[in-house]
C-alpha cells in the first residue's frame, strides 16, 4: 500500500494510519479540511478502518470521548489546522481529567507561514496546554527523516494514550503542499529499512502495558482494616466491566453495606444482598447517619453524593481509598491509607483471604420503605415528573441497552432513585469535568464504544447546547432513546441557595426560554413523543426500545414543582427513617 503512495505527504498520513491500525486502533472520527487531506485520505482508504464524518469538531471530540469511555480503546480524531483542533479543547479536558484515551491527529500549516498573518494559521502547539498525556510537533515530512519515525511516534501515541495514566494525545502534523495526492513520486528506496513491515500484518514496535499489581504488604494492611471490625463498602465510579465484576465479588465475600454510587455499575448488575439502594436519601436522617460504621472502605472515583462524602469525612470515620489512578482522589483530605493498585488484582487477592464479615442488618432495612414511596410516585395515572422518569427508565431499560446521563440533574436523580436491577447494564455520565457540553455527542460514541442501543437522559439546557450532534443519529450509530426533560431553563439552580435571590436568579440563572424540541426532531428526521403521565411514559419508553430506531421522548416538568416534589419527598423519607428508627431503640 503505502509503497506507490502519491507522495511524500501521503506516504507519511499512510504510515501513520496503517500502524495506528496495526496497533488495533481503527475507529476515526474525521471533521472536513484541506490541510488534513494527507491524514484523511488514507484513514477513508483504508480497508480496515471505521471512519465517520463529522461536520462540529466539538461534537467530533465529545463522540471520541463516548467511545474512548464504553470499550477503554482511544478512537482517532483528525481535523484542519487553525481553530478547527480549538473545538476539540472541552472533550479533551474531560478525557484527561477522567483518564480517557484519544488520540488527537491535527493538521498544521508549515513553519515559514506561522507568525506571518497566513490565513488560517495560529500557535497550534502547545494547543491543549497539560492536559494531554503526550504531545508532539510533528516536522513536516521529508525523505531526510526515515520512515520507522512514523511508525515508531504511532506506536508512542497508542503507549501514552492507553497507559495506567490513561488519557489524550496529541499529534500536530505540519503540511506543505501539495496536500491531495497528486503524483510526485518519493524514491523508491525510501521505505527499505521498514520492508520486513511491509510483508508483515504486525506493528512495528510490540507495546506491553504495565499493570499496577498491589504488593503484599498492601494486601495485608487492607485485609487487617476489613477485619477490625463492621464497616461500609463505598463504590464511586468504576472504569470497566472487570472492575465492576471484581468488587461486585468482593462486596459478596465482604458482606458489608454497599453505598454505590450509579457510575458504579454495580446498581445495574448481579444481584448483591448487601446493597443499599438509596444511600443517598437515607442520609437524610441524622439518626440513620449518626449510626453508621465509622470504617470505610472506599473504591474507585470520589462519590456522587454530597451527603455520603460528607458522611465519610465526619468525626472518628477511618477510610482507606483504593484506585487505579495516583491523582489525589481526596477532596475533604481525609484519606488516612491510599493503595494505588489494579483493582481487579487487588479485590481478587482480598476475596481470596477474607473470612466471614458480619453485615449489619438494621442498616439495609430501609430501602423496601422507599421503593413503596417512589412506586407511588410512578403510578400510571399521575403526572410525570422529573423523579417518576429516572425511577421508570432505571425499571425499564431493556437489559441489551446502555445508560448515559447528563452530568446535571438526570445523573444525580438515577443516583437518588434508580430501582435496584440484576440486569447488568452499563452506566457512564460526563463526571470529570462535569460539563453539559456535548453529551449527546457522547452518548453517540458511547453507544458505538458498546455496540448497543443507549437510553441517553439529558435536560433542556445541555440538549440545547449539542442540538447540532442530533445530526450523528444515523444509521452508523446503534438506536439512541433519548429521554429530554424540559424543566425550561436550568432546573438544578433552583436547588442552589441563589434561589433566594430573585433578582439575579432570574433570568441568569433559571435561563427560561419557551423552545420545544419536537420541530427539532423532525428536522434531524428523529422519533418523537410528549407523553404527559408516568402510565404513556412508561408504554413509549417501552415501545421506543423495542422499535430499533432513534426516538426523543421529552418531558415538560415545571422547575418550582420540581423543586417542591424533591423537598415533599426528601421530608417524607427522613420522617420515615426517623420513626423506624425510634421504634428501634423503644
Amino acid at each position: 500500500m503505502t509503497r506507490n503512495a502519491a507522495n511524500i505527504n501521503a506516504l507519511w498520513g499512510e504510515l501513520l494510519v496503517e500502524e495506528l491500525v496495526r496497533h488495533n486502533i481503527t475507529r476515526f472520527y474525521i471533521s472536513p479540511g484541506s490541510r488534513s487531506t494527507p491524514l484523511t485520505a488514507p484513514a477513508a482508504n483504508h480497508p480496515n478502518t471505521n471512519c465517520a464524518i463529522c461536520l462540529d469538531e466539538r461534537g467530533a471530540a465529545f463522540r471520541a470521548l463516548g467511545y474512548g469511555r464504553a470499550n477503554g480503546k482511544p478512537a482517532v480524531l483528525i481535523c484542519s489546522s487553525g481553530t478547527a483542533g480549538a473545538n476539540y479543547f472541552p472533550a479533551i479536558i474531560e478525557a484527561s481529567v477522567d483518564r480517557i484515551p484519544m488520540i488527537v491527529l491535527t493538521a498544521d500549516r508549515p513553519p515559514e507561514l506561522r507568525e506571518t498573518a497566513a490565513n488560517q494559521t495560529i500557535r497550534q502547539m502547545p494547543f491543549y496546554s497539560d492536559y494531554t498525556r503526550w504531545q508532539f510537533d510533528m516536522p513536516c515530512p521529508t525523505p531526510e527523516i526515515p520512515p520507522r519515525f512514523l511508525l515508531t511516534t504511532a506506536a508512542q501515541l497508542v503507549s501514552r494514550s492507553l497507559s495506567p495514566e490513561a488519557g489524550p494525545v496529541h499529534l500536530n502534523c505540519m503540511f506543505r503542499e501539495p496536500l491531495a495526492p497528486v503524483e510526485d513520486p518519493v524514491d523508491l528506496h525510501y521505505t527499505d529499512s521498514i520492508s520486513d513491515w511491509h510483508q508483515s500484518t504486525q506493528p512495528y514496535t510490540k507495546l506491553s502495558l504495565p499493570v499496577q499489581i498491589p504488593s503484599e504488604k498492601d494486601i495485608e494492611y487492607i485485609h487487617q482494616f476489613l477485619s477490625m471490625g463492621e464497616g461500609v463498602l463505598s463504590v464511586g465510579r468504576l472504569r470497566s466491566p472487570q472492575e465492576t465484576k471484581a468488587v461486585h465479588a468482593l462486596a459478596t465475600a465482604l458482606n458489608w453495606p454497599v453505598f454505590a454510587d450509579i457510575c458504579s455499575g454495580l446498581r445495574f448488575s448481579d444481584s448483591l444482598q448487601s446493597m443499599v439502594s438509596y444511600h443517598d436519601q437515607l442520609l437524610l436522617s441524622d439518626t440513620y447517619a449518626s449510626g453508621l460504621p465509622k470504617r470505610i472502605l472506599h473504591i474507585g472515583d470520589p462519590p456522587l453524593s454530597k451527603r455520603w462524602l460528607k458522611q465519610m469525612n465526619s468525626p472518628g470515620s477511618v477510610l482507606a481509598c483504593l484506585q487505579s489512578s495516583p491523582d489525589r482522589q481526596d477532596p475533604m483530605h481525609n484519606v488516612t491509607f491510599r493503595i494505588i493498585a489494579d483493582i481487579p488484582a487487588v479485590c481478587k487477592n482480598l476475596t481470596s483471604v477474607l473470612g466471614s464479615v458480619r453485615k449489619t442488618e438494621a442498616i439495609l432495612a430501609f430501602s423496601k420503605d422507599i421503593d413503596i414511596k417512589l412506586d407511588d410516585l410512578c403510578l400510571a395515572k399521575k403526572p410525570i415528573s422529573e423523579i417518576a422518569t429516572a425511577r421508570i427508565v432505571s425499571e425499564e431499560i431493556d437489559q441489551q441497552c446502555a445508560l448515559f446521563l447528563a452530568a446535571s440533574m438526570p445523573v444525580r436523580d438515577m443516583d437518588m432513585y434508580a430501582a435496584y436491577s440484576a440486569k447488568r447494564i452499563p452506566v457512564a455520565a460526563n463526571r470529570g469535568a462535569s460539563g453539559i457540553d456535548g453529551t449527546l455527542a457522547a452518548a453517540c460514541g458511547y453507544a458505538e464504544g458498546h455496540n448497543r442501543a443507549t437510553t441517553l437522559m439529558i435536560g433542556d439546557l445541555a440538549m440545547l447546547h449539542d442540538l447540532n450532534s442530533l445530526q450523528y443519529l444515523d444509521e452508523s450509530v446503534p438506536p439512541i432513546t433519548l429521554v429530554v426533560v424540559n424543566n425550561s431553563g436550568g432546573g438544578i439552580f433552583s436547588f442552589l441557595p441563589i434561589k433566594q435571590h430573585n433578582q439575579v436568579f432570574n433570568p441568569w440563572f433559571s435561563t427560561p426560554h419557551d423552545f420545544s424540541f419536537e420541530s427539532a426532531a423532525e428536522m434531524f428526521k428523529v422519533r418523537y413523543d410528549n407523553p404527559k403521565t408516568c402510565g404513556e411514559f412508561r408504554t413509549i419508553y417501552r415501545d421506543a426500545q423495542a422499535s430499533g430506531v432513534h426516538h426523543l421522548i421529552e418531558i415538560n416538568t415545571d422547575q418550582e414543582e420540581n423543586l417542591q416534589l424533591h423537598r415533599s419527598l426528601q421530608e417524607a423519607i427522613k420522617h420515615l427513617v426517623d420513626t423506624r428508627k425510634k421504634g428501634e431503640r423503644c
